[in-house]
């Protein structure tokens, strides 16, 4: 699911007062916009889970149903959280310029997973979260007797972590 999608409401509330009230002011400087700045939304909301992560992280990593999360989603997250670093790491999404990365290797994959295990489990937390809230929205809209319709993707960017996974599946 993508960062763009979480309720950072949801998450809890940042401990220091001067960066609630950035974040505040940011939120009602975003939305006084006419349209929707993707860029900047997102990139706010990654640094808002970012500093909330900080606080709680390691609190919820440490939980049973995060543990169940992971292990129930590990056949894409893993690989999901490790394309995330790669591209932070490098700047850009296409994965031919990564070096030794640029062709997907489960050995190197979990290595690389194992040496940056805080960024990992950020990656880990925002997709539990974005889960638990989709759930809930989910079981909201159930309670009132309407049913969510997911779409079915067509076709998936060159430059995404399926395409690097999985190269062989797409043309």
């Amino acid at each position: 699911l993508h960062p763009m999608f979480l309720r950072l409401q949801e998450l809890g509330e940042i401990a220091d007062e001067s960066r609630r009230e950035y974040f505040r002011n940011l939120a009602a400087e975003l939305n006084a916009l006419p349209q929707v700045d993707y860029e900047r939304v997102n990139e706010a909301k990654i640094q808002y889970a970012r500093e909330i992560y900080a606080q709680v992280g390691e609190e919820v990593v440490a939980t049973p149903e995060f543990a169940e999360f992971v292990e129930h989603n590990r056949f894409w997250l893993r690989d999901y959280a490790a394309f995330c670093l790669l591209l932070d790491k490098f700047g850009t999404a296409n994965f031919s310029k990564w070096g030794e990365y640029a062709t997907y290797n489960a050995d190197k994959v979990e290595a690389l997973c194992k040496e940056n295990a805080k960024e990992i489990n950020f990656t880990y937390y925002v997709q539990y979260n974005l889960d638990k809230q989709l759930r809930e929205t989910r079981d909201y809209a159930h309670s009132h007797n309407v049913v969510l319709k997911g779409d079915i993707p067509i076709g998936i960017s060159r430059t995404s972590a399926d395409a690097w996974r999985d190269p062989d599946l797409f043309h």
